[in-house]
């Protein structure tokens, strides 16, 4: 399903099945400057959505419900160079991904939605209020969630 404005604007491919919760999701990017977005539930929808209309965030939700491999994601990703935002409420399920994915923009916890939507703008070449973001402020969001992914190992290490 498309929902949004004009194709210039920053878009976002929410792999998700809910739609309570992807509505959640986009009403939280729309915040953020997110403006254009495509659901999915499956892998042919979302190769049809990207085909479509490349996105610059790509939220993934619980893949294995949906059958969407990882590795998908990691092919559309490194294909739109788009950020991968992960909407997991289970810690574990969301760690697991963590190590799964990749994304030249960043993977990004749920509570890093302002670092995703950031790379999101990144990505389409402006940040959130049309210009260039500046390397520093790039630099603070990648050591952000370098930090913040080596506190997520570091819990899980204690936790066994």
């Amino acid at each position: 399903m498309r929902f949004g404005r004009a194709s210039s604007m920053c878009h976002a491919l929410i792999i998700e099945d809910n739609m309570v919760i992807s509505r959640g999701i986009m009403t939280q990017l729309e915040l953020r400057g997110i403006s254009s977005f495509d659901q999915v539930w499956n892998q042919p929808r979302a190769r049809s959505a990207v085909k479509d209309h490349r996105p610059d965030l790509i939220v993934v939700g619980d893949l294995e419900a949906n059958g969407f491999p990882a590795t998908a994601v990691n092919d559309i990703a490194a294909r739109s160079g788009a950020a991968i935002l992960l909407a997991v409420a289970d810690p574990d399920h969301a760690m697991e991904l963590m190590g799964e994915l990749d994304s030249r923009e960043g993977v990004f916890a749920l509570d890093e939605i302002d670092a995703a939507a950031s790379a999101a703008h990144h990505a389409r070449g402006k940040s959130a209020r049309g210009a260039m973001m500046p390397a520093s402020i790039r630099e603070a969001i990648f050591a952000r969630f370098a930090k913040s992914r080596r506190q997520t190992a570091a819990q899980a290490a204690q936790a066994l």
